[in-house]
């Protein structure tokens, strides 16, 4: 199973740190930007249903992360998956 990565980022070791996580997206494995932040904003949202779920998840990924229109719908199961062996 992919680990979180963090690495810290800012000058002289501050408290920003930008955590990415490596999941496999049609047999690639990719780095996604803050996976923390971007789940648990998704699972404040107390919502049922996968697709709905997949769409939140997708939509905050993109505001960090390039997503290759070709690859979306790859991301949107990959992303769910991930998300779903957690939540």
């Amino acid at each position: 199973m992919p680990a979180i990565e963090r690495t810290q980022s800012g000058a002289c070791g501050s408290a920003s740190v930008d955590e990415s996580k490596k999941i496999w997206v049609g047999g690639i494995n990719v780095g996604v930007s803050n996976w923390s932040t971007v789940a648990a904003e998704v699972e404040a949202m107390k919502l049922k249903d996968n697709d709905r779920i997949a769409d939140e998840l997708l939509k905050r990924v993109e505001k960090n992360d390039f997503v290759p229109s070709s690859k979306k719908k790859e991301y949107r199961a990959s992303l769910l998956e991930e998300y779903l062996k957690v939540h």
